[in-house]
């Protein structure tokens, strides 16, 4: 299957393909698979990414036996594994990657600042979502692929490419069942929004009372608070 030129940002002596994340890819009994997750890439290069530290895998260059290259958010591609393998197996043909990825630069991705869908729940999770892609809000453990990812993310619940309703974790969903990348960063994300916006009002009582109820309405609608919810346990594990 063809695919075009990847691109990553890494640091400046490594695109860092084998930092494998739990919100990466779910690792069962030392397992994964297809269709889970993978590592991010992307068609070009974003604006925030320093030249010296961005990446890319030439379309013409092999991906091995272990690996293939799948289209999953606009300009986002997962590199995933080709079959079931073990983890250690994964991280080293990630790491293969690391020695044919060279430093390049590309064409910029920009994501507006404020959503103007129809949908009050849209716009309220793209709005924090925008704000966490724009001011770099700290989330632990992410690097600039994900920020990356999630300005994607938006950018298709937006254009209505990707259903609100993918994101929100639901009832019922038990040992892994469920389970979505998208839905791990988005939660991740808006939380990570929440506090940031709770800070900066500290002191104002109307903005504090706005805050309460926009995240309130945040928390209902992705179902944040929900007994068993995935996405949130997984954006714990990562912290930790």
């Amino acid at each position: 299957m063809s695919r075009p030129d990847l691109f990553r940002a890494g640091n400046t002596t490594s695109a860092r393909f084998d930092n494998v994340r739990p919100q990466d890819i779910p690792v069962v009994n030392g397992m994964v698979k297809p269709g889970t997750g993978g590592m991010s890439t992307f068609t070009m290069k974003q604006s925030v990414w320093a030249d010296n530290k961005t990446w890319v895998v030439k379309k013409s260059s092999s991906l091995g036996n272990n690996l293939t290259a799948k289209n999953d958010h606009g300009d986002h591609w997962l590199i995933a594994p080709s079959s079931q393998m073990t983890i250690e197996t994964y991280k080293s043909a990630l790491s293969s990657l690391n020695r044919i990825a060279i430093p390049t630069a590309s064409s910029h991705a920009v994501l507006a600042k404020q959503s103007a869908h129809m949908d009050r729940a849209t716009r309220f999770v793209f709005n924090a979502l925008a704000s966490v892609v724009h001011d770099r809000l700290p989330v632990a453990s992410w690097d600039e692929n994900d920020y990356a990812y999630v300005a994607e993310l938006a950018k298709e619940l937006e254009d209505g490419t990707l259903p609100l309703s993918q994101l929100v974790w639901k009832e019922g969903g038990v040992a892994g069942e469920g389970w979505s990348r998208e839905g791990v960063f988005v939660a991740s994300a808006v939380s990570a929004s929440m506090e940031a916006t709770s800070l900066r009002v500290a002191g104002n009582d109307d903005d504090e009372a706005d805050a309460a109820n926009d995240h309130a309405y945040l928390r209902e609608v992705l179902k944040l608070e929900q007994p068993g919810n995935l996405f949130v346990a997984a954006n714990q594990t990562s912290a930790e």
